[in-house]
């Protein structure tokens, strides 16, 4: 939901010393306030912006509530203020002399829309005045509680007898690529073996007369 009618254009006021001193705190609070609505092309339609304007310092945008039945007052509920220099950046005329509506409007509309939601009051809060309500468990608190430990002291058995059978696993692969490595050093072929007596071999069958 928008916050004003983006499609209307603007009513723009120069606000006098009295109106400015009547609701000068209810501009500051962004409270309603009450508009004469008589002089000349008076607003018709709720909805817009009405920008309060005086000259060469602030300007107040405000957004079109209420007219009364008797179209002789308005009710405005204050958005935001922007000073002179916003107010001439965003399409404003440099001197605000007579009211009506603001023609060229639909940059105006823009900027007010796009700065809009950056004005929010924010109260501040001093966090010594804070109330922190005290937390009472109660029987439910309390079995979610334990539920809770009892799953984490669960994992953490699990976790630990992991990383033993991890730890032995590890050792056992050790110890085994060791027995492997020092059979592998005494471990001869046998074609080595034949190789290394073959002249021996060769004598005997020689001396013996011994024929294959």
């Amino acid at each position: 939901m928008e916050q004003f009618n983006r499609n209307q254009k603007p009513y723009v006021k120069c606000i006098t010393k009295e109106e400015y001193n009547t609701n000068k705190d209810k501009l500051k609070n962004n409270e309603i306030i009450n508009i004469d609505n008589k002089q000349n092309n008076p607003v018709t339609k709720t909805g817009g912006l009405y920008c309060l304007a005086k000259n060469n310092s602030f300007v107040h945008i405000c957004k079109v509530n209420t007219i009364h039945s008797d179209n002789t007052s308005i009710e405005l509920q204050p958005l935001m203020e922007i000073n002179w220099e916003q107010w001439i950046n965003f399409g404003g005329q440099r001197k605000v002399t007579k009211q009506g509506n603001l023609q060229n409007y639909k940059e105006f509309v823009e900027e007010i829309h796009s700065i809009l939601p950056q004005t929010n009051r924010i109260e501040r809060v001093d966090l010594d005045d804070l109330e922190v309500p005290e937390v009472i468990p109660n029987e439910d608190n309390k079995q979610l509680f334990e539920e809770m430990k009892e799953e984490l002291v669960k994992a953490n058995k699990n976790i630990t007898t992991l990383t033993n059978k991890i730890v032995v696993l590890t050792s056992t692969i050790q110890e085994k690529n060791q027995e492997t490595n020092k059979e592998e050093e005494h471990n001869y072929p046998l074609g080595n073996i034949v190789m290394l007596f073959m002249p021996l071999i060769i004598t005997g069958i020689s001396n013996y007369k011994i024929y294959l």
